[in-house]
């Protein structure tokens, strides 16, 4: 990977930088792993030996060499035992595992410890930056810091834990430095025990034991068996991608349009035994589907291999299997489309494979995504509950065991936004597609405002490159959506009109550089074309 740049200057390492962390990103979304698959390692600090201060790998005997892709680490005294357990963040599954600490249990005589919680009074509530050093009656001291973030993307328990090991002297005292440079003496401190010390009391508080905390048995994570077929409801609708297709017998696409009833899309290849089965199973269907309301279109890949659908394989298929539905073969940009939209719908998005089926509501909205073959039952209680269900429904549907929800159920406008910005390099008309619906459906003013200028200046940049690159009617209709958008854009108004004037449509062009002017009487840009649009008319 590129090195971080020292200078913000320095555009090419910006570039570089940013181009590695893309393709970094790109990889770990595909399921790559940011470790290399490795296991998780724990070293055991040996102390001094002759060869000098030597640790030891004790991974595999601790029982902590787990294959998880391991992120961050949290060190406490969970249940209060006065041994350190650990939590750890997983980026894969288990997402949080709790590694307990048995070795008081195992030996509650052969350990001495104790735990302190520091409270500040004039300095922070939570003491961050006091030291605690404790004083042993042998003349032993032992220090922690009290931290506000410990290791990678890690807040360890505030708690203070020293252990003393067994046979360990009488505690003399516990002297603390508070943040700013005061220091404290406490006293009375007793082994095995939690203590409180407040800043300015000058004596330990002793804590009661912790209670309440369940003793889990260990479990072992038996793997899920493999499959196929998946489904998922999503949190809330988004809208299709702008879909086109061919039709059957047809050599012009059309595009997708909203209809009465919600809509099975399906994508299939005449090679696929899969399809073949899922679509015999629709043929005899048929009237069911029908009657829960839903019409199916399947949409064939093969056209998109190399060398197309020489064979006839989808066509051979609809025929063989009677299948009583739309049919056509998908465009290569919708295809393309649709893989990118479910790309940036999953943490680890799957190979895209066939068949794949996008549940669609009257609009065209997303509501669930099939991978593989989907039974009618299942079709029929996304039809109820998902297509036909409140907003907050599809949540509750989307997450896969009970519970109960403290937040607000996303937005249409909020899906729409996280949407577009997964299409800002891949498809920018579509980026701005996405932002002008979450524009539109914002339900708060500000909001709406904010994405409505992302989507005026989205247009005016296309209009712009489009006219340098002599695309004369791609910019027209960028400039035109500008100012549909937004009347009182100066700059549209200069630029659509420098526009039409190399075109030799010298009127329309003077209509723009006076409204320039109108917005702002010192337009130097506005007087500036009208005075070359001068000179045209005159040579």
């Amino acid at each position: 990977m590129a090195p971080s740049p020292t200078e913000k200057k320095d555009a090419e390492a910006v570039r570089d930088y940013s181009a590695a962390w893309t393709a970094i990103m790109r990889l770990a979304r595909a399921g790559s792993s940011w470790s290399g698959r490795e296991r998780h390692c724990a070293f055991l600090n040996c102390g001094d030996v002759e060869q000098g201060a030597r640790f030891a790998n004790v991974s595999a005997v601790s029982g902590l060499d787990f294959p998880d892709d391991g992120r961050a680490l949290a060190v406490t005294d969970w249940d209060g035992d006065g041994d350190l357990d650990l939590w750890a963040r997983n980026r894969n599954a288990p997402r949080l595992r709790m590694l307990r600490n048995n070795t008081s249990t195992d030996d509650p005589g052969a350990q001495n410890w104790i735990a302190l919680r520091l409270e500040g009074r004039k300095v922070n509530r939570d003491a961050i930056g006091a030291r605690a050093e404790v004083v042993l009656a042998d003349g032993t001291r032992l220090q922690e810091t009290v931290h506000a973030g410990t290791g990678f993307l890690s807040q360890s328990s505030k708690w203070l834990h020293f252990g003393l090991g067994s046979g360990a002297p009488e505690i003399r005292l516990v002297r603390v430095r508070w943040p700013g440079g005061n220091s404290e003496t406490f006293v009375g401190i007793a082994n095995k025990r939690r203590h409180r010390l407040t800043e300015g009391a000058g004596k330990a508080e002793l804590l009661p034991p912790r209670s309440g905390v369940a003793d889990h048995a260990a479990s072992n994570q038996e793997p899920l068996p493999a499959s196929g077929a998946a489904q998922i409801i999503l949190p809330g609708r988004i809208p299709l991608p702008t879909m086109t297709f061919h039709p059957a017998g047809a050599s012009a696409p059309v595009p997708l349009q909203e209809g009465s009833r919600p809509l099975l899309l399906l994508i299939f290849s005449g090679h696929c035994g899969t399809c073949r089965t899922e679509m015999t199973e629709f043929t005899a269907e048929a009237q069911a589907i029908r009657d829960a309301g839903l019409e199916i279109l399947a949409l064939s890949l093969d056209s998109l291999a190399p060398g197309g659908d020489a064979d006839g394989a989808a066509a051979k298929l609809i025929q063989e299997t009677e299948f009583p539905f739309l049919t056509g073969s998908v465009t290569a940009a919708s295809a393309g489309r649709i893989r990118h939209l479910l790309g940036s719908l999953f943490d680890y998005p799957p190979p895209f494979s066939v068949p794949l089926g996008l549940l669609l509501d009257a609009k065209r909205n997303i509501v669930s995504i099939y991978r593989g073959p989907v039974a009618l039952e299942t079709l029929v209680h996304n039809l109820r509950h998902g297509v036909g269900g409140h907003i907050d429904s599809l949540r509750d549907l989307a997450i896969p065991f009970p519970g109960r929800w403290h937040t607000k159920s996303i937005t249409e406008s909020e899906l729409a936004e996280f949407v577009a910005k997964y299409f800002h390099s891949y498809d920018p008309a579509e980026r701005l597609r996405y932002l002008e619906i979450a524009s539109t459906s914002a339900l708060n003013l500000n909001r709406a405002a904010k994405l409505r200028r992302q989507v005026i200046d989205g247009h005016l940049a296309w209009a712009r490159d489009y006219s340098s690159g002599g695309k004369v009617d791609q910019a027209t209709f960028h400039f035109e959506k500008t100012l549909q958008l937004d009347s009182e854009n100066g700059l549209a108004h200069n630029d659509f009109g420098a526009l039409l004037a190399n075109q030799g449509k010298l009127a329309e062009a003077e209509i723009h550089f006076r409204h320039a002017l109108v917005i702002d009487p010192d337009d130097a840009l506005a007087k500036r074309n009208l005075k070359l649009l001068t000179q045209l008319r005159n040579k």
